[in-house]
């Protein structure tokens, strides 16, 4: 059942409401907020009539004071609910303070079943009619996110970690009262040096369940003018005011007067039970867009994973005064023998040689012949040496 039930018409200030995919959907019908999102009796999100958001921009306008364009700003927002889904839109973005723009700024978020008949999808554009660049846009912007599987164990998870944002995030009651204060945010980034959020797929809940979210991005997705991925953040604020959660997708892309941008379209899943149920449907999108230059080779298929061996610390010195090496090449059998006792086939060696790839592994580790004698040894055990260069 892709959309179970939906009212017709709401009542003056009552949200609109539609079931999607089991996801109980509750649309403020005149700011076009999200005020509720619900499932199997567990509610996600719940929003005021002030605070409910769904999209965000920055609109750098003139002097000190910030300007924010949004939903949670906006009046007289269309929300229609047909062919599925819910479509919402904005002639005229509301803005966070009195400014007399030139032009407008209109948008639109469509939320729709996904075909996995378990998933919703949601993409969103603007259309920049003003005269500003607008350098940003949060979507989704999900305020009002509750604690529903209890301010301890209601987790945070993506691909390089685990969160605890209704507690981690929490001020005590005398912090903040009469000096600003970050620390009820938090920045995750997905990159290849940033270890917050390697993939960029996330999951709020618990092992009662919750909901994972992540965009249909490949690779680095659409890069900024100077090369940077235009989409690699997520911003966390807890409320100070509510202990509610706020979750915003980052896209620093600039609309330029007269140009329209489309959001990439994100993938929400309520889940049942833990984040395991919830990463499903990354993990079959992930299988439907991946190409192997080459075929995995069958003993990686067949480990549990692999040992990252660093044998030196930064660079391998033989000075006694500050010694830097922590193996030499006549360790690796010895080191393989752990692996094989681990379930590991599979042994990645670091700093074997300078960082550039060498002509000859570094000899303060032992000779080219060692070298070559422990790889085949470990070989032999049935641990595979592959050795790291950096291109």
């Amino acid at each position: 059942i892709l959309c179970s039930w939906a009212l017709p018409a709401a009542e003056p200030g009552e949200p609109v409401r539609a079931e999607l995919n089991g996801l109980r959907v509750a649309i403020d019908p005149d700011s076009g907020g999200l005020r509720e999102l619900e499932y199997d009796g567990v509610k996600f999100l719940q929003a005021g009539t002030g605070s409910a958001s769904l999209l965000d921009a920055a609109y750098p306008g003139y002097g000190f004071e910030p300007l924010r364009l949004g939903a949670r700003h906006s009046r007289a927002a269309r929300v229609e609910v047909a062919d599925g889904g819910i479509l919402i839109t904005w002639p005229s973005l509301g803005m966070s303070r009195k400014f007399e723009p030139i032009g407008s700024v209109a948008a639109m978020v469509r939320i729709r079943p996904a075909a996995d008949g378990r998933s919703l999808t949601l993409a969103a554009s603007v259309e920049n009619r003003s005269e500003l660049t607008i350098p940003q846009v949060l979507f989704p912007d999900l305020a009002g996110l509750q604690p529903f599987g209890g301010l301890e164990t209601t987790e945070l998870r993506t691909c390089g970690g685990v969160q605890r944002p209704f507690r981690d995030l929490a001020l005590p009651e005398d912090e903040g009262r009469w000096y600003a204060s970050r620390r009820n945010w938090l920045t995750l980034k997905s990159g290849a040096y940033d270890k917050s959020m390697a993939a960029r797929w996330l999951d709020l809940g618990s092992l009662k369940g919750g909901f994972s979210l992540f965009p249909k991005l490949w690779s680095w997705g659409p890069l900024t003018e100077s090369g940077e991925p235009t989409s690699d953040r997520v911003l966390l604020q807890l409320s100070q005011v509510d202990r509610t959660l706020r979750l915003m997708c980052e896209h620093k892309t600039l609309i330029r007067p007269g140009e329209k941008w489309s959001s990439p379209e994100y993938v929400l899943t309520p889940h049942r039970n833990g984040w395991a149920k919830g990463i499903e449907p990354f993990r079959a999108w992930i299988k439907e867009n991946v190409q192997r230059a080459h075929p995995l080779p069958k003993h990686p298929r067949q480990t549990l994973g692999y040992r990252s061996v660093w044998l030196a610390q930064q660079y391998a010195v033989a000075d006694a005064a500050a010694p830097t090496i922590v193996w030499r090449f006549r360790d690796l059998p010895g080191l393989a023998d752990e692996c094989r006792a681990h379930g590991l086939n599979e042994m990645v060696v670091w700093l074997w040689g300078p960082w550039e790839i060498p002509q000859q592994p570094s000899p303060e580790l032992g000779t080219l012949a060692e070298f070559n004698r422990a790889i085949a040894e470990c070989r032999a055990k049935g641990v595979n040496v592959s050795l790291f260069v950096s291109v």
